[in-house]
């Protein structure tokens, strides 16, 4: 038996699922560019704010939680960031 009782390959699906969903929304934001930009009736600037918002939130990110990890207050840190976040989400759904 493992050490984490097993858990460990759990952890690494979990990633494996994040960042194959990450990547593929990256990657096809080619793709959802134009419709994006019919759907809202938006220029090409504020269209594409949307995806280097999107890069820049997933890329900095981690530069926010790392200093804290391995501190007791870690998950405090990745909790407000997530609920600042969804709030932004939310915010910015309503407006459009």
């Amino acid at each position: 038996m493992a050490a984490d009782g097993g858990w460990g390959w759990m952890v690494v699906v979990g990633c494996f699922m994040c960042n194959f969903v990450l990547f593929g929304m990256n990657r096809s934001m080619g793709i959802i560019y134009v419709l994006l930009q019919e759907r809202f009736e938006a220029s090409a600037t504020d269209t594409a704010l949307a995806a280097s918002i999107f890069l820049c939130v997933r890329c900095f990110g981690g530069k926010v939680i790392r200093p804290e990890n391995g501190s007791p207050s870690a998950t405090n840190v990745v909790l407000a960031i997530v609920i600042l976040g969804v709030y932004v989400g939310v915010i910015r759904f309503a407006i459009c």
